[in-house]
């Protein structure tokens, strides 16, 4: 659902094999887990009641429900990035998670060699939909739908060198991150 918007036009309730899950209220469902209810290979039904007073209603963006697994390992990045607000001029650092007041922050970390083989997976949360895009290294990943909810996770496996420093540039708008790190998947795992 959308995040940082009303997610229905006038008013909308989610439910979940006929339990309310969502009342309508707030920005929208964003980032609701359902209680564990949703497991792998498991069937549901979901359902969407929207009521409004206007001849055009319904939901203001698309819906979407995803499933991550929790990672083997998590190399955290939290500590000094570097805040830009020209991509030009890179600023005294900033510590995240916290605020961010800038439309970029650069960090270079080294990340270890020995982790679980295979799959990399950079992960960051924020209040709100704000990361636009991820560059590694100087290689672009942009996140295909900015609006796509609070927590953005890119695949940078072939653009990390294990062992050696590397260069996270995040691309976002103003915001307040609360997590980010690498995580890490056994391959055909995730993503």
């Amino acid at each position: 659902m959308t995040d940082g918007l009303d997610a229905c036009v006038d008013t909308g309730r989610l439910f979940l094999d006929g339990h309310e899950v969502w009342d309508g209220r707030g920005n929208g469902p964003a980032d609701l887990d359902f209680g564990g209810a949703l497991r792998p290979g498991s069937a549901h039904l979901l359902a969407l009641d929207v009521q409004g007073s206007h001849p055009l209603m319904g939901v203001r963006a698309g819906a979407w429900l995803a499933w991550t697994p929790p990672p083997r390992e998590t190399f955290h990045l939290a500590g000094d990035w570097s805040p830009s607000a020209d991509a030009l001029h890179f600023t005294a650092p900033v510590s995240l998670p916290g605020r961010l007041k800038a439309t970029l922050a650069r960090r270079s970390v080294v990340v270890p060699e020995s982790r679980p083989g295979g799959n990399m997976v950079f992960h960051i949360a924020t209040e709100g939909s704000h990361v636009r895009g991820l560059l590694v290294n100087g290689r672009w990943i942009p996140r295909t739908n900015p609006y796509m909810g609070a927590t953005a996770d890119f695949n940078i496996t072939p653009f990390v060198r294990p062992g050696r420093e590397n260069e996270f540039i995040l691309v976002t708008l103003e915001c307040v991150v609360r997590e980010v790190a690498i995580h890490f998947y056994e391959k055909g795992e995730y993503p």
